[in-house]
């Protein structure tokens, strides 16, 4: 593999890793620098991206099978899992399933009850509702469209800001990134703007994440 860590396929498998995360842990967060370098180490090793999101969702389920009270708060904790899965792939051979199966998503379901969960003031919303609806395929090329979809709404939410909100949320991103800015090259800057500017957006309309195990899913359920 080469060794760009600037390659759009490391920022697509990064990207990948940060939204199941962000996704199962219910909360929008950046991930650490540690755990950027975790996920670095992975996408360098060759560990599949699709071991790596089933190693994820393997660690969220055990964790909660504890009925703690907290979650997961770090790519660390998942480290373990997705380490055991990758020998056990290496040792079947690089044909092998992943061990155990996930269990099979009703995709379709999932894609109606996360278009039915956009909030009603959203921008676009009864547009966005159906381009949800109208996708299908297998999870992870539905996973895909959804991450372009919301990648599309959210470059046309940041475009239809008046210059006083775009500056407070530009103002808010500064102060985030003031911490880690000495320690990312500009590459790296710029991919941690972008993703804190994606989730100052969401925040402040409300958007759920657009991914087959959104949080919103979650609380759908709970109703």
């Amino acid at each position: 593999m080469a060794e760009d860590d600037d390659s759009a396929g490391d920022q697509e498998y990064f990207a990948a890793v940060e939204a199941r995360f962000v996704s199962r842990r219910g909360k929008s967060t950046l991930l650490s620098s540690a755990d950027w370098q975790l996920a670095r180490g992975w996408r360098r090793e060759g560990i599949p991206l699709d071991l790596v999101l089933h190693g994820l969702d393997l660690a969220f389920e055990r964790y909660r099978s504890g009925r703690r009270r907290n979650t997961l708060s770090s790519l660390r904790y998942c480290e373990p899992i997705v380490q055991q899965l990758w020998e056990e792939r290496l040792s079947l051979g690089p044909a092998a399933p992943l061990r155990p199966a996930a269990p099979e998503l009703d995709v379709a379901d999932r894609l109606t009850r996360l278009a039915a969960a956009l909030p009603a003031e959203l921008p676009e919303r009864e547009t966005l509702a159906e381009a949800i609806r109208r996708l299908s395929g297998s999870a992870e090329a539905v996973e895909s469209g959804l991450a372009t979809l919301e990648a599309r709404w959210l470059r046309a939410a940041s475009g239809a800001l008046d210059a006083e909100s775009r500056d407070q949320l530009e103002a808010g991103i500064e102060r985030s990134l003031a911490a880690v800015r000495a320690r990312l090259d500009p590459a790296a800057l710029a991919v941690a703007h972008d993703r804190l500017l994606g989730q100052a957006l969401r925040r402040r309309f409300a958007l759920p994440e657009l991914s087959l195990f959104s949080s919103a899913l979650d609380r759908d359920r709970e109703i």
